[in-house]
């Protein structure tokens, strides 16, 4: 089965180590490294209003086709999906909405960073003015319906084949302090221990 999933991203050393401020430029844009998703369980509001616990192992994030989809996604204000809930990666969409767009993802076995370029005035300004300044990555993927534990923490399922489809600037992202411009979506629900727990292993 395949799915959509909006991945909302405090700031460990080890995050520090991969991310760089945001530098707002003469020429109107803005540029940073934030953290963009982390591996661990996250969990997933379902539409019978139940709580679905998924895996995102380190093999699956850190997967050479799925840190290539993270590469040249658009960057938008807020998530863009179409009417059946799948990510929005229209060209025209892209067009019209985009503020700017990922480049060079980088990874540390656990969280995931991507140099970002927002070039258009209304992606500075919800940055700068308006409090978006936390990031979340919309992305497809395959769910595997396989329960067990990892790190501790108890999963319902497993993502594979995990693909990003572009980068929302959102007010709370999932990865809380984490994924944030430094001056990993409304279903989503901060779980830091899972997360967390992969870095003491």
């Amino acid at each position: 089965m395949s799915v959509a999933r909006f991945d909302v991203a405090s700031m460990p050393l080890s995050v520090k180590e991969l991310t760089l401020p945001a530098t707002f430029h003469e020429d109107g844009t803005l540029t940073a490294r934030p953290v963009i998703t982390s591996i661990g369980v996250f969990k997933y509001r379902k539409a019978d209003g139940s709580i679905s616990r998924e895996l995102r192992l380190p093999e699956e994030v850190f997967s050479e086709a799925t840190m290539s989809s993270f590469n040249s996604m658009p960057i938008y204000v807020g998530h863009k999906t179409k009417i059946d809930g799948k990510n929005e990666i229209d060209p025209e969409i892209v067009e019209k909405y985009a503020v700017g767009k990922t480049a060079n993802p980088i990874g540390n076995n656990v969280y995931v960073a991507s140099d970002i370029t927002v070039n258009k005035e209304d992606g500075v300004k919800a940055a700068k003015q308006d409090g978006y300044q936390s990031f979340s990555v919309g992305y497809d993927c395959d769910m595997e319906e396989k329960a067990g534990i990892w790190c501790g923490v108890e999963y319902d399922r497993i993502q594979r084949n995990i693909r990003g489809r572009h980068l929302a600037m959102v007010r709370i992202g999932r990865q809380g302090d984490q994924a944030v411009l430094r001056m990993d979506g409304d279903d989503a629900i901060c779980d830091d221990a899972a997360v967390l727990a992969a870095e003491d292993k």
